[in-house]
């Protein structure tokens, strides 16, 4: 049989099919990446102690005052979260642009069972596929990628050595931020800390800032930009651990309150959303914390580099 690397969505719908639910998908769990520092120069890794409150923009969440959501990875075999794979070793294959004026593809490293996060069902909804090569210090990025008439198609992809700099930007988040710099690992969660700021996504404006590179958000006089650096207040951090006894929602919570997270995408289903019972793997893309709001959070200055 000729080797095809077939789609999560793929290599599970039958099974799924079989059992009358989309919820019967089972977890393709995340790598364990063993401590991996990735993008070392970059201020996500950097306690959000000393950074300067932004008080102007702090007091004007409380008008647009929403919840927010992070993401986090597939752990303990539970079937939720942002999947990513591990490439060491594996061959490369063509990938085509959707776009066909744009170039001829590229060549990129796909195992035999791709997991996809967002719409599994098709490459032109917002299907994507994150990968990392220990070996070669790189990490690939697909933008709303899958199976074609031409066979394996994107419509971006995005590759970065994590051992330097993070100068180029993303091809799966909305504010550029690569996806790995602000996930949670499963190990990370099952220990219980978690050193390095997160992701969030919620409601923001069109313009953005250090760290981020773009933003695709669609409301013009909100006061948050893409970039922004949103730490938990301590009170609220106390408040929340004083009701969780998991050791990965702790590990969150106190992730939260001492490195913060950037505002890096626009709020996704929610995860009661009828859609989630019809597509398996926006179940638990991300993570609602009760009572997490932006008011929950202090908006910190991070300056770029000189």
């Amino acid at each position: 049989m000729t080797y095809r690397p077939r789609t999560f969505y793929e290599a599970n719908i039958v099974t799924a099919r079989a059992r009358g639910s989309w919820a019967a998908v089972p977890a393709l769990p995340c790598p364990d990446l063993e401590g991996l520092v990735l993008w070392p120069e970059m201020p996500w890794h950097d306690r959000a102690d000393e950074l300067e409150v932004d008080e102007l923009r702090t007091a004007m969440l409380a008008e647009v005052d929403v919840p927010v959501r992070c993401r986090l990875g597939i752990y303990d075999n539970v079937r939720a979260g942002t999947p990513y794979q591990r490439v060491d070793g594996i061959p490369t294959h063509h990938v085509w642009p959707v776009n066909l004026f744009a170039g001829l593809g590229w060549q990129v490293p796909l195992p035999p069972v791709v997991a996809r996060f967002g719409d599994p069902t098709g490459f032109l909804s917002d299907s994507q596929h994150v990968s990392i090569d220990v070996a070669r210090t790189t990490i690939h990025e697909l933008g709303a990628a899958g199976v074609g008439w031409r066979g394996w198609q994107a419509r971006n992809y995005r590759r970065s050595n994590y051992s330097r700099p993070f100068a180029e930007s993303s091809a799966t988040t909305a504010g550029g931020i690569p996806l790995l710099a602000g996930l949670p690992r499963p190990e990370e969660l099952l220990a219980g800390y978690i050193p390095r700021a997160l992701l969030l996504s919620g409601p923001a404006s069109p313009r953005w800032h250090y760290p981020a590179r773009f933003s695709d958000g669609q409301h013009p006089s909100h006061p948050l930009e893409y970039g922004d650096r949103l730490v938990l207040r301590p009170e609220v951090a106390e408040l929340l651990l004083a009701e969780l006894v998991d050791v990965p929602s702790r590990a969150i919570v106190e992730c939260l309150r001492d490195f913060g997270a950037f505002l890096n995408d626009r709020t996704g289903l929610e995860l009661d959303s009828p859609a989630n019972l019809r597509l398996p793997m926006h179940q638990g893309l991300e993570l609602n914390v009760p009572g997490l709001r932006y008011t929950s959070f202090t908006v910190r200055r991070q300056e770029a580099p000189a």
